[in-house]
């Protein structure tokens, strides 16, 4: 299960929100510190309330790759109130990649078709960035990934062409506000963790 920790105190106040399905919730219970989100009868999210009395969190947005220590003071909250408890984040979701191949979408003047090396397996990706080109590393959200928005990547079609993941920019990975994407080393390892490299 992958699942979103935004936490950003100004914006937010302090209350950490837990994204766990895509589905806008409809209504809420209250346990504790803990508002459990429903849409209808299935819990999509958690809200806790006050959750720098626990623990203190640095975050301004969203959390990727969350610690171990922060994951057993939230599941401590969770199973307190007879909720389950959640697994251990391994992986971003986002992923070093190689753009093999670009060519220019049928139905778009800015949109191109890519396929992308991302270790295990070649994605076809749909990218509207205007310096999109073949052989370049650079950052992708594979599918299941949590943008930095909350947005959850799955295959789409765009103009009637699947896409399965996203090449990233700088602005997308919260990292400044540079358009484009994100230009990597050549060197780096297909398919490792973007957040896991060195600098990130």
């Amino acid at each position: 299960m992958r699942y979103g920790l935004f936490y950003h105190y100004q914006l937010l106040g302090d209350v950490l929100l837990i994204d766990l399905l895509p589905e806008l919730p409809n209504h809420q219970e209250v346990r504790g510190r803990v508002h459990v989100l429903y849409a209808g009868d299935k819990i999509v999210g958690y809200n806790i309330f006050a959750i720098s009395e626990i623990v203190k969190i640095k975050a301004k947005g969203l959390i990727v790759l969350p610690s171990k220590p922060l994951i057993d003071v939230i599941n401590s909250l969770l199973v307190a109130e007879h909720l389950q408890a959640l697994p251990l984040i391994e992986d971003s979701g986002f992923c070093v990649g190689k753009i093999l191949s670009v060519e220019p979408h049928p139905q778009s003047e800015h949109l191109h078709i890519t396929t992308v090396d991302v270790g295990n397996e070649i994605l076809t990706i749909v990218c509207g960035a205007a310096n999109c080109q073949s052989g370049l590393v650079v950052p992708v959200a594979r599918p299941g990934a949590i943008m930095f928005d909350g947005t959850r990547i799955i295959p789409t079609e765009l103009l009637g062409v699947a896409s399965s993941g996203m090449l990233c920019s700088s602005r997308e990975l919260a990292i400044s506000d540079q358009a484009g994407l994100l230009v990597l080393d050549c060197d780096l390892k297909l398919g490792s963790d973007f957040f896991l490299l060195g600098g990130n």
